[in-house]
């Protein structure tokens, strides 16, 4: 069944054909760290996963759908690699998984994770779309922003430059009395 081997970085050698004989004694010793490394191995790997669950006993099969439920809901960032472990599980042992009972249990769980996982998604859509509304009306520009990144003022006041203002003011007063005299020239 071991056609070609590949190294991997975790020092394991990947079978071109299939994990089956490390899974099943991942399952089996209900060994975490060999499990995590199968995994591992497979995950960019389709062909060797599809093989791999197509050539485990059901009873394991429930075990890894059990094993593959567990870290889910430990750590749904994981859930990319984990579905894809899970799907090709259930998809290759449907039959057995939908007439045990303890797979019903199991299969409840998991859909009742992805579930709640999957209701908080049309939220996180609105939210998504909010922000990214918010963020096209922020200027582009970014020379009109201070170092520190917020933005500059369009105008400043400065109490200095009033005081120019008023001195300009008084020249318009003399204006302003040119314009008087010649009303009195009119009458």
């Amino acid at each position: 069944q071991m056609a070609s081997m590949a190294s991997h970085p975790s020092g394991l050698s990947v079978s071109a054909v299939s994990l089956t004989p490390l899974l099943s004694q991942a399952l089996t010793s209900k060994d975490d760290a060999l499990l995590e490394r199968c995994l591992a191995l497979a995950y960019n790997n389709q062909t060797v996963r599809l093989n791999t669950v197509r050539s485990l006993e059901p009873h394991l099969a429930l075990e890894l759908v059990r094993a593959l439920t567990s870290r889910l809901a430990r750590k749904p960032s994981r859930a990319s690699a984990v579905s894809a472990w899970i799907a090709s599980t259930v998809n290759a042992h449907a039959a057995y998984l939908a007439n045990n009972e303890d797979a019903k249990s199991v299969l409840g769980t998991l859909q009742a994770g992805v579930e709640a996982r999957c209701a908080v998604l049309p939220l996180l859509l609105k939210v998504q779309g909010q922000l990214d509304l918010l963020v096209a009306q922020i200027p582009q520009d970014t020379n009109a922003r201070t170092p520190d990144g917020r933005a500059q003022p369009v105008a400043t006041y400065d109490e200095g430059m009033e005081d120019e203002h008023d001195s300009d003011d008084s020249d318009d007063d003399i204006d302003d009395s040119d314009d008087d005299d010649d009303d009195d020239d009119d009458d």
